[in-house]
């Protein structure tokens, strides 16, 4: 997962299973997810420090066979409710 100035991939959601937890890694622009990628299940994860205003996260993570179902719910609720809001605000 890579962001530069918050556009790139990042991991959404978290679902917690007996095993670790289900994400969905999304693309972003701006730190908002704009479509999904892929869902992991998430073993481990660590996070490493690299001087004072940097931070690095590994994962141990294994890919699932779809996009995590739940995620992607939340997600196009999410933005029908954004659009929805943007066509009543601009006709007021």
């Amino acid at each position: 997962m890579y962001t530069m100035n918050g556009c790139g991939t990042k991991l959404y959601g978290r679902t917690s299973t007996p095993d670790g937890y289900i994400a969905t890694k999304w693309f972003c622009l701006v730190f908002i997810p704009v479509f999904p990628i892929s869902s992991y299940l998430v073993i481990s994860e660590a996070e490493d420090y690299d001087y004072i205003i940097s931070s690095k996260k590994t994962y141990q993570m294994v890919k699932l066979d779809e996009i995590y179902r739940p995620h992607l719910q939340k997600f196009l609720i999410s933005w029908a409710i954004a659009i929805a809001l943007f066509v009543l605000l601009s006709y007021l």
